[in-house]
């Protein structure tokens, strides 16, 4: 499923859709971020199943089915990616470590949302499994909880709903 999303700069920044073509770019990121952040929280089983979730070729399939990412560069570096499953919830957001705290993972998520509430209008949340260690994030986006920490197939995570439109930042 395609969704159409205009490119968008901020502050040196470039926001895109992401293509076939920034699979192997977006997993190297991702696994980047993940091992230095979210690994040490989780067990092997966790580790092990999020590792086989991010190889470039489950990304390009799952963008040929019903997810979208958008990916923001800086200076042709890809700093930050949202991947968003059938416009309803956001299944991967991450942030390189040295471009943390600067607004990308927010802009991020505003485009993502925005996205959602064009194409599923009767929509009235974004969910997310947020990881243990982004729960706070979440919650400045105007995310709240919406149960207890759960733990499947070693992935451990708080489930968490926005409203749509997304509140203003806090």
């Amino acid at each position: 499923m395609k969704t159409q999303a205009a490119p968008m700069t901020t502050r040196t920044l470039h926001y895109r859709l992401m293509a076939d073509a920034d699979c192997n770019r977006a997993a190297s990121l991702v696994a980047r971020v993940f091992h230095e952040c979210i690994a040490p929280l989780y067990d092997a089983e966790g580790v092990a199943s999020f590792e086989s979730y991010i190889r470039p070729a489950e990304f390009g399939k799952r963008l040929r089915r019903a997810h979208f990412a958008l990916l923001a560069e800086r200076g042709g570096d890809l700093v930050g990616l949202i991947e968003v499953k059938e416009h309803r919830r956001i299944t991967l957001l991450f942030v390189a470590v040295e471009h943390q705290r600067q607004g990308i993972g927010r802009e991020l998520v505003r485009l993502a949302a925005r996205s959602c509430s064009v194409r599923r209008p009767e929509l009235p949340v974004l969910a997310v499994s947020a990881s243990p260690n982004a729960v706070g994030a979440y919650e400045k986006m105007g995310f709240a909880s919406a149960g207890p920490e759960l733990r499947i197939e070693g992935i451990r995570f708080v489930p968490m709903l926005s409203p749509l439109p997304l509140p203003e930042n806090r």
